[in-house]
């Protein structure tokens, strides 16, 4: 097929070359799926894009904004997209709403984990947990797009611009031109530019910034005996979490 069956826009190969996609952000389908991959990637699971697809269509807000204004009022949202959501019921939303609320306000999200839930094409949790180990990413630039307190296009994307320089200064290695390109052309969209600072500034992000830049990615650790001041089960966690 050459066109979308769903709102009849062009479709192109993804960067992998195996899958025809919709090039419409619009679109119902690509929102609803990525709102599924996102859910699925903070931990959430059981949740059918069918159902997301009739909340967003309901709600107000429509796209990955939907989803931050679940997570940070779910008791308002429960009721109100529940109405207007014909064959899901209040019981269904309230579960999702909560869920979202608890995922993203109260437990939080480690980066590497919230980034790779954006679905940027090719760009998995583990690529992340390698960019973030060199400077905090969703931080700085946050800092870097709300800094100038406008709501310019001009002077976001010339905050981005600097954020590209940041990124090519670091020589992380394994990354390369090609995932700076797909990064940057993520970033380029204001869309996703503004929602990811709307996120950043209402949830829980865990920083997995290593500020020694230590790369622990090929080290392996014997973890025997016992400890007073810490549990066997959270030194565990906390040795996964920085790539060992």
């Amino acid at each position: 097929p050459d066109f979308c069956p769903i709102c009849c826009s062009p479709l192109e190969e993804n960067d992998s070359g195996n899958l025809l996609e919709c090039i419409n952000p619009d679109c119902d389908n690509n929102i609803s799926g990525k709102a599924a991959t996102f859910f699925k990637r903070i931990g959430i699971k059981g949740v059918r894009q069918l159902t997301i697809h009739k909340m967003i269509e309901a709600d107000t807000y429509k796209g990955m904004i939907s989803i931050l204004a679940w997570a940070k009022q779910p008791d308002a949202f429960t009721v109100t997209i529940a109405k207007d959501t014909p064959g899901v019921t209040e019981k269904t939303t309230g579960k999702i709403c909560n869920d979202l609320h608890q995922a993203l306000m109260v437990d939080g999200v480690r980066d590497f984990d919230f980034m790779s839930a954006m679905a940027i094409p090719s760009m998995d949790a583990n690529r992340f947990r390698v960019l973030f180990r060199h400077f905090g990413f969703i931080d700085i630039f946050c800092n870097l797009c709300f800094r100038t307190g406008s709501n310019s296009s001009a002077y976001l994307m010339a905050d981005i611009d600097e954020l590209k320089a940041i990124i090519h200064s670091l020589n992380i290695s394994n990354w390369g031109e090609g995932l700076n390109s797909i990064l940057f052309k993520w970033l380029d969209d204001e869309r996703n530019a503004r929602t990811l600072a709307a996120f950043n500034m209402y949830c829980k992000i865990i920083s997995s910034y290593n500020p020694g830049n230590m790369d622990y990615a090929d080290m392996s650790v014997c973890v025997t005996g016992s400890c007073k001041v810490m549990a066997r089960k959270l030194l565990e966690t906390q040795l996964k979490d920085k790539g060992i």
